[in-house]
């Protein structure tokens, strides 16, 4: 089987992107502006609860007017209860329209280091590249005020092919997408769980961007710390 790289795809937090400061943090600023003052850490780390604890609602086969309520209801769900720990929140409503459509823009996001540079290298090069994310639809808006919205050749979003990492499916869903076999693909992300597993159970080249150096990849998987040190990988597997 030839497994020669044509094809990358990325993860996006923690990959592609970063929250400017923290998801806390700009909870807190908006919170403040509707009358509720609260301590960025303490938002950061209720949060992380809400989020760990409400699956998406992902699947197949929806409609663009359905894809989109769900993806509202579900982070309106996760921002109420990041917020219910800290007391009555009567402008709760108009604080989750301002800071849903916040994440839509540049300023509540930053391009990791190196990011644009190799991704610039990889095009060059003949690769086609591609995104496989968690991730909701603003992240269109998001790519388009960094510039990338013609970057990536395919984009397979949870909320948009029905399944969410490490399902397998959403991993076959992009390559389906992007028409490459497994084993000509290769899928970049932070998450070991999440990246590497579903990528490995794919079939595909796993890549994990362990810019933390915890460790942990399992046999199979390739490790990069820094993303100046994936074009030599990628030209490794390419040959």
């Amino acid at each position: 089987m030839d497994r020669r790289l044509t094809h990358v795809f990325f993860d996006v937090t923690h990959t592609l992107l970063d929250v400017r400061g923290s998801v806390g943090e700009i909870y807190a600023r908006c919170a403040a502006r509707h009358g509720l003052q609260v301590e960025p850490g303490l938002v950061e780390r209720s949060f992380q609860e809400a989020i760990a604890g409400i699956p998406q609602p992902v699947a197949p086969g929806l409609a663009e007017a359905e894809i989109q309520a769900r993806e509202r209801g579900w982070w309106h769900e996760v921002a109420r209860r990041s917020l219910a720990p800290f007391g009555p929140f009567p402008d709760f409503e108009a604080f989750f329209a301002e800071v849903f459509e916040a994440f839509r823009h540049r300023d509540a996001w930053v391009l990791l280091p190196g990011v644009a540079e190799a991704l610039r290298l990889f095009r060059t090069r003949g690769l086609r590249l591609g995104i496989i994310s968690d991730i909701d639809s603003r992240l269109f808006d998001v790519l388009a005020a960094f510039g990338l919205e013609a970057t990536f050749d395919v984009v397979c979003l949870s909320f948009r092919c029905g399944y969410q990492k490490p399902d397998v499916r959403l991993f076959h869903a992009a390559l389906g997408l992007a028409g490459v076999p497994a084993a000509q693909a290769a899928h970049v992300g932070d998450s070991l769980r999440s990246d590497v597993q579903g990528a490995l159970g794919a079939g595909m080249h796993a890549i994990h961007l362990d810019t933390t150096r915890d460790g942990g990849a399992p046999s199979g998987a390739h490790v990069v710390h820094r993303w100046s040190d994936l074009p030599a990988l990628l030209e490794r597997l390419g040959r």
